[in-house]
């Protein structure tokens, strides 16, 4: 029985692709400033935190003109912003997906089977060896028999 014969007369089921089709929540403006271009949530937090972390460490980075340290101020946040924009992160946070991505750097090379790293054997050596003897003289000359019409069809 499917559904179709459980619905009554005048009944019918409706899909939604809502959730296909959703675009990140956007910030146009902040306070009574109008920003250049849409930004999400992350782009801003990511704006701000490497900002703030900029500024602080001005002295370690950078000790020339004033001019040079603005722009580096500014470009180097809005840049990693922009590359935020720009990532493919198939739905999912950018915390969840800065998590897959330490977990896929720091997982073992061979992959792991049961929970535990695969580990393969060392390359054994086995004591096979060829020996080529020189006897000096040219080999014969081997003919082939050519093959009858008939075989192979």
């Amino acid at each position: 029985m499917s559904v179709s014969d459980e619905l009554g007369e005048g009944e019918r089921i409706l899909r939604s692709y809502r959730r296909a089709r959703t675009y990140p929540k956007t910030i146009r403006k902040l306070a009574n400033l109008d920003l250049p271009y849409p930004v999400t949530i992350p782009q801003l937090a990511t704006w701000l935190g490497l900002f703030a972390a900029l500024w602080y460490s001005r002295p370690l980075w950078l000790d020339v003109a004033g001019p040079v340290q603005a722009l580096v101020l500014i470009i180097v946040p809005t840049v990693a912003a922009v590359a935020l924009r720009h990532l493919r992160m198939e739905g999912r946070s950018p915390v969840a997906m800065l998590t897959g991505l330490v977990t896929l750097l720091y997982a073992p090379s061979n992959g792991i089977l049961h929970g535990r790293p695969l580990s393969f054997g060392k390359p054994a050596r086995y004591g096979a060896m060829l020996v080529f003897e020189e006897t000096g003289t040219a080999p014969s000359s081997v003919t082939m028999p050519m093959p009858s019409e008939g075989a192979g069809r």
